[in-house]
């Protein structure tokens, strides 16, 4: 069960483009009304050029219209998530907006789960407690779904993809 899920830092949010326009950037929004875009002259490329959010590490020349790497941080109480079930696991995967546009967030979060259930169970199977690779199973579940999302012949434009998963409990 996805417990809570940050919002999308997407530059058609009135206050992400608010923040844009105030430095003279230009948000582009699709006449579907979706797939929002900062658009900026680049100099490096020589060329106009977009970027599918309003917050980002890197890309230097959309600092100069608003965007920033400045994160949006929320504080959640573990102690609320029913830690009288010993099972329980709680972890939190963060990811680029190139991982969550693909897919459904309930998908990972069962996948996800199941790995790090898996993985407790392994290390405590006798015939795998020499397995190392047991500790690290949710981290080649999550390269494996990042593989299956990523297209194997490109045609065109594609999303980076960056992703970390840490065990809460």
């Amino acid at each position: 069960k996805v417990m809570y899920e940050t919002r999308r830092d997407k530059a058609n949010q009135p206050a992400e483009r608010e923040r844009i326009e105030k430095l003279g950037g230009k948000v582009h929004i699709n006449a579907q009304g979706f797939d929002p875009r900062v658009v900026i002259y680049s100099k490096v490329a020589n060329e106009m050029v977009t970027l599918a959010m309003s917050r980002s590490i890197g890309d230097w020349e959309y600092k100069a219209v608003g965007v920033t790497a400045e994160p949006t941080i929320d504080l959640i109480d573990l102690s609320k998530t029913s830690s009288t079930i010993p099972s329980k696991t709680v972890y939190l995967l963060a990811a680029s907006d190139g991982f969550w546009d693909l897919r459904q967030k309930q998908l990972y979060a069962n996948r996800m789960a199941a790995s790090f259930w898996n993985s407790n169970e392994s290390n405590q199977n006798p015939k795998r407690r020499n397995d190392a690779n047991g500790r690290f199973l949710p981290l080649y579940h999550l390269y494996d779904m990042m593989q299956r999302i990523t297209p194997k012949v490109q045609t065109g434009y594609r999303d980076d993809i960056t992703a970390m998963i840490v065990n809460l409990k």
